[in-house]
């Protein structure tokens, strides 16, 4: 009971804050970027240089609590991703909304903290500083050790042929696709769906059309490739963020996957290439510890016998 509640009241919240902040995404710079960065090089970062034509582009725009249309820049989405201490990889256009939703949302959760003090709170305060610490590691990381990690075309062949049977992917999924008027609406849809498990279409607002429980193979060319992608990327169970197909405003429910095959290397090439950085990364903070401990060694400072 206490569940459905907090359920029924986080829903409640978030419809208030995305009616409010009215944001608006701009899907084809969107794919633009995400294209961009799962062809990045970059390790834990991306890369502003990666981007160059597109820094000064629109990726979303939403309303402030005081009512001001603010822009978000592709560029300041990467400083955002780059400011996170614990960043969730990049792997399909939701991860990008989820974010971009998440700048939208920041500024009333904000203000609803400090209405109610808890900005205040010695826990939020402890929280803050870790958050400041954390930021000032991933400087370091950045511009201290990511500086160059090379990855041969050796390298992946080899590594791919050694994870590959672990990356077993599906060929079928069923889903249920739900079409809307705007992305209002959809965005609403998706809360309903996502707290409540309630997807009757009499009850999600703006419903133009859905389709339900359909199958779709991987190989299938009458299926967009956009949408596919997407499908196949999420976990049975999740919902996508809403995406502009023709004139319409799509969410879609991953309900299960079946079926197994093997993935080629162009399909994940870039996560094989991320896990290499991130096992040379490693072996080079070791690297950089050891010389760290000679320059400053560690002091028992313990008095034990006030234990």
């Amino acid at each position: 009971m206490e569940t459905r509640l907090r359920q029924e009241l986080l829903k409640k919240y978030y419809d208030r804050i995305q009616q409010q902040s009215q944001l608006n995404i701009e899907q084809e710079i969107l794919s633009a970027t995400f294209s961009r960065i799962n062809s990045s090089k970059s390790l834990s970062t991306l890369e502003k240089k990666e981007f160059s034509d597109l820094l000064k582009k629109v990726i979303a725009s939403y309303r402030l609590p005081n009512e001001h249309k603010q822009l978000v820049l592709v560029e300041d989405f990467i400083t955002y991703y780059n400011s996170l201490p614990v960043r969730a990889p990049l792997k399909n256009p939701t991860n990008i909304q989820h974010c971009l939703s998440t700048i939208a949302y920041s500024p009333f959760t904000k203000a609803d903290a400090e209405k109610f003090g808890l900005n205040k709170d010695p826990k939020f305060i402890l929280d803050k500083k870790n958050f400041k610490d954390q930021l000032v590691y991933t400087k370091y990381e950045k511009e201290l050790l990511a500086d160059t990690l090379p990855v041969s075309i050796a390298e992946v062949a080899h590594s791919y042929d050694s994870i590959k049977m672990k990356m077993i992917k599906p060929t079928h999924v069923r889903y249920s696709l739900f079409a809307f008027r705007n992305r209002e609406d959809a965005m609403s849809g998706k809360i309903k769906l996502q707290f409540s498990g309630d997807n009757d279409k009499s009850v999600l607002k703006g419903l133009i059309t859905s389709k339900r429980h359909q199958k779709v193979q991987f190989d299938s060319k009458a299926f967009p490739d956009t949408l596919k992608r997407l499908l196949f990327s999420m976990k049975a169970g999740q919902i996508s963020f809403p995406v502009a197909v023709n004139n319409d405003i799509i969410i879609m429910l991953k309900e299960e996957e079946s079926g197994s095959r093997l993935p080629d290397l162009i399909e994940v090439k870039p996560f094989v290439i991320r896990e290499i950085k991130k096992r040379k990364m490693l072996l080079k903070k070791k690297e950089e510890l050891l010389k760290l401990t000679k320059i400053y060694p560690k002091e028992d400072r313990i008095n034990y016998s006030l234990l």
